[in-house]
């Protein structure tokens, strides 16, 4: 299935997606996070030169050079945080005795998080509130269909989800000194 399907079955059938890549081999959905996260951040830095000019002094004044620079460590970073992700999500997986196995874990976040990849770049806050409402939804079909948990483990699943990622948020806006 190509990545425009994909998309299309993530907002049309979710439950269909997941029960497709079910069989998909993790290289695919790898591929598809990076095909979503590459132009994520790349508009990430076009509309926030453009919108946020305040904001983004340090961008403004990049070269070209450091805009691949920064553009490769983002993803490095992205990578990184996201395994160390994928493993306390399988970790809580394996806890509330699901059934699904490291790579569902990771199926599971690329797969959850396409709206909000699709959509993050836009600064408009009503669209992430939305994108961060789809992500919860798609997190508790995919705990279900891809880790066979019960509705309400699913539940959990996705409340432990949307914490961490709240958790990770706050953190980095204590470090960057906005809190």
């Amino acid at each position: 299935m190509n990545i425009f399907n994909k998309i299309k079955f993530c907002f049309k059938d979710p439950h269909k997606l997941f029960n497709i890549i079910k069989r998909e081999k993790i290289k695919q959905s790898s591929y598809f996070f990076i095909s979503l996260l590459l132009p994520c951040l790349i508009l990430i830095i076009i509309v926030g030169r453009s919108y946020f000019s305040n904001e983004f002094k340090l961008t403004l004044s990049l070269g070209l050079t450091e805009i691949i620079i920064w553009l490769l460590s983002m993803i490095l970073l992205t990578i990184i945080g996201f395994l160390l992700y994928f493993s306390l999500i399988y970790g809580f997986n394996k806890l509330i005795k699901g059934k699904g196995n490291f790579e569902d874990s990771i199926k599971l976040v690329i797969y959850s998080l396409t709206p909000y990849l699709l959509f993050s770049w836009i600064p408009v806050r009503i669209v992430l509130i939305i994108a961060l409402v789809y992500f919860i939804k798609l997190n508790f079909i995919g705990g279900k269909e891809l880790m066979g948990l019960s509705k309400w483990k699913s539940v959990a699943l996705t409340t432990f989800h949307y914490l961490l990622i709240l958790s990770v948020s706050i953190v980095f806006k204590l470090v960057l000194g906005e809190i």
